[in-house]
């Protein structure tokens, strides 16, 4: 960061076709987490903390460490790759 000016910092992490992009995700996650039948309760808070933009150390203090971040980005993962399949 200290290599770079700060306005082509900004620039580059917000453009508007990433920031679109994002927003479509978060909403087919959101979509998702409707009409999919999760195999565990974890799994369906998971991908619902996930959905929201949490992050992986966020999902997994808010589970009270029952899934470690390495559990949670496996499980995400997983139900990306069934996502897909939806769409």
């Amino acid at each position: 960061m200290l290599k770079s000016w700060h306005s082509t910092l900004f620039a580059h992490r917000f453009d508007p076709v990433r920031f679109e992009a994002r927003q479509k995700y978060y909403d087919n996650a959101q979509k998702f987490l409707l009409i999919h039948n999760f195999s565990t309760e974890i799994e369906r808070e998971v991908w619902e903390l996930h959905a929201d933009g949490k992050s992986l150390r966020e999902i997994s203090s808010k589970l009270d460490k029952r899934v470690s971040k390495d559990g949670a980005l496996k499980i995400i993962r997983n139900l990306l790759a069934i996502m897909r399949n939806y769409e």
